[in-house]
Order: structure tokens, then sequence, then C-alpha cells
């Protein structure tokens, strides 16, 4: 249940890792290891409870989508979309990785079930969830700076003077151009 994580960061560095260790490698542009950052990591288990929550939110935005068609075949294939989820064992040890302002990386922790179980219940087709868990904030040097809470709905959009641009969807999904700034 790990999946490869990888960014590019404006000057070239590339960070990639696997979301089941909690261990990322900094390459250059011409491939070479820079560095190699990490944070001690336990594995949460993925529980039962977890398992049903998730489920009965996919299972509920399903027959809010097949209401609205009329095909049988497409029906049918989101009915057996909808059977098929799968979970690991736990949690991944991050959700995703992108490049900060001044050489910074920020690592997304992975969404809990109640994060995914909520985002999935509020939309209107299945989209990627909006929820915005917190973020592990690295420096240039791979040195672990604390965390930070980035905007509900806010998704990267370019890196610039030291500032994190992005656009951020408020709760009408009325998007928005945000600078974030250290």
């Amino acid at each position: 249940n790990s999946t490869a994580a990888w960014t590019t960061a404006d000057n070239g560095l590339v960070a990639a890792g696997m979301t089941g260790e909690y261990r990322l490698s900094v390459y250059g542009a011409d491939g070479t290891l820079r560095m190699v950052f990490a944070k001690q990591h336990e594995p949460k288990p993925v529980t039962e409870a977890d398992r049903d929550r998730v489920t009965a939110a996919f299972k509920q935005a399903f027959e809010a989508q097949m209401a609205k068609i009329d095909n049988e075949q497409i029906r049918a294939a989101m009915t057996q979309m909808a059977g098929n989820i799968e979970f690991g064992e736990t949690y991944p040890a991050f959700g995703a990785v992108i490049a900060g302002p001044d050489g910074t990386w920020l690592v997304r922790q992975p969404l809990t079930a109640a994060e995914m179980a909520g985002a999935v219940s509020r939309l209107p087709a299945i989209e990627a969830p909006q929820a915005t868990p917190a973020s592990d904030v690295f420096d240039a040097d791979g040195r672990f700076l604390g965390s930070i809470q980035l905007p509900a709905g806010f998704r990267r959009a370019a890196v610039a003077g030291g500032k994190l641009y992005g656009i951020e969807t408020d709760s009408l999904d009325v998007p928005s151009v945000v600078r974030l700034s250290r």
C-alpha cells in the first residue's frame, strides 16, 4: 500500500519517495542524489470503522451520481467500481510532497478516514477530496522546521520570490488566487 510521490522545484531539484515510508530523496537536475530527509513514523492501522466510514461515504456519492444516469451499462460499471474499494492495512506515512518557497519541502500528512468521508460526502461528483491536512516543513538542507496548515481547498500553483501561490476554493466552490509567505 505504498505509492510513489514526487515533485519538482523551480531550481530543478526533484523530491521523491514512497508513501509507505517517511523518507524522501532529493535529486539534482542531472539525476544525482543530493540529500535524503526523513521523519520518524509509527504506522497507524486502518480500522474496520475507518473502512466502514469511507465505504459508506463512497456508496452515498455513487448512489447520488447513479440517480442522474439513465445508461444501464454506466450504472453497472459504477456499481462494480463501488464494490471494488480496497484498503491497505495501515495509513501511508505521508500523503504528498510539494516544493515550497526558499528551497523548503512541504510533506502533506495523509487524510484520515473522517476527512476522506467528509470530503467525499460533500462532493457533487466523484473528485479528489478538498480537505487539506497539515504539512510538515523541511528546509533546503532537510531539517524539520515544524508543521503548517494550508487553507482548506488550497492547490499549489507556483513558488516565486519566497512565496507560495495557489488557488483556494471556498465553500461555494468560488476560486481565489492566494499568496502565502512565511
